[in-house]
C-alpha cells in the first residue's frame, strides 16, 4: 500500500509540475506582444491568402479549395509548432536538471501541452473561418476530439526523437529546421494526392494523418478502416520509438549540460 502512495503522490507531483511549467511556457510566448495568441491565428491566415491566391486558379480540381487548404493547414502548424519547441527543452533546462532531481522528459512534454492550450484556443475562430467557407458541422464533426488525442500523442512521439538525440548532436535542430518546409510540399497539405504517385506518397505518416482529418472536415464522413488503423499504428510506433530512444539516451544527458 505504502508503494502505491508512493507512486500515485509522484505521478500527481510530476503532474502539477507538468502543467505549471505549460502554462508558464504560454504566458512567456506571448509575454510583451501587444497582438499575443492572435499571432498563431494570423501566421496560418496569411499562408492560407497565399496558397488559395497562388494555387486556387491552377488547382481547380479540388471543390472549395480554401476549406480543404485550411483543415489541413491547422494541423501541420501544430506539428511544426510543437516539434520545433520541443526540440530544445531538455537543452534548455539543463541548469534545472543538474539541480533537481525531475525527469527531463516533463520540460518537453510541458512545451507539447502549452502548445495544444495554445492551438484548441485557436481552433475556435478557425472552426467558424471554416463554417464561412462553407463546411456544415455534424455529429462526424466531434471526432475531431480523438483525431487531435491521437495527433497529439504522435507529435511527442515523434519529436522527442529528436529532443533526446539534439542533446548528443546538436545538428539534429538544424537539420529538422531545414528539412520542415520540403517535408510540408511532400505531405499533401494543400493538395489532393495524385493518384498515380498515391502508393508513394502513403509512405509518408503525415499523409494518413491528413486523409483522416480531412474525413472529418472536409468531407464530412465516417473515416474508413484504413484511414484509421494506419494513423493508430503510426502513433503507437512513434511513441515506442520515441521513449525508447528517451530512455536508452537520457543516463547520459547531464554530462552534455
Amino acid at each position: 500500500m505504502k508503494n502505491v502512495a508512493y507512486y500515485k503522490s509522484r505521478i500527481k507531483t510530476y503532474y502539477e509540475t507538468v502543467m505549471i511549467v505549460a502554462l508558464k511556457n504560454l504566458k512567456l510566448r506571448y509575454r510583451n506582444s501587444a497582438l499575443g495568441f492572435l499571432w498563431t491565428l494570423i501566421n496560418p491566415l496569411f499562408m492560407l491568402s497565399i496558397f488559395v491566391f497562388v494555387f486556387g486558379k491552377i488547382v481547380n480540381n479540388i471543390e472549395n479549395y480554401p476549406l480543404y487548404v485550411l483543415s489541413g493547414l491547422i494541423f501541420w502548424n501544430f506539428f511544426v509548432s510543437s516539434s520545433n519547441q520541443m526540440i530544445n527543452k531538455i537543452l534548455e533546462s539543463g541548469g534545472i536538471l543538474k539541480s533537481v532531481n525531475i525527469p527531463p522528459v516533463i520540460f518537453p512534454l510541458s512545451a507539447l501541452i502549452s502548445n495544444l492550450i495554445n492551438f484548441l484556443i485557436t481552433f475556435v475562430p478557425f472552426f467558424a473561418l471554416m463554417i464561412f467557407f462553407g463546411y456544415r458541422p455534424s455529429w462526424i464533426t466531434l471526432l475531431i476530439i480523438p483525431y487531435i488525442a491521437l495527433f497529439s500523442m504522435f507529435t511527442f512521439g515523434f519529436s522527442m526523437i529528436l529532443t533526446s538525440m539534439n542533446v548528443f548532436f546538436r545538428d539534429i535542430e538544424m537539420f529538422w529546421t531545414s528539412i520542415t518546409p520540403a517535408l510540408f510540399y511532400a505531405t499533401p497539405v494543400v493538395y489532393m494526392v495524385p493518384a498515380d504517385i498515391k502508393n508513394y506518397m502513403l509512405l509518408n505518416p503525415f499523409t494518413h494523418f491528413m486523409e483522416l482529418a480531412r474525413d472529418i472536415l472536409y468531407w464530412d464522413r465516417i473515416p474508413t478502416l484504413g484511414h484509421v488503423v494506419y494513423p493508430i499504428l503510426i502513433t503507437a510506433v512513434a511513441l515506442f520509438a520515441g521513449l525508447s530512444v528517451y530512455n536508452i539516451l537520457r543516463k547520459g544527458f547531464i554530462s552534455q549540460f
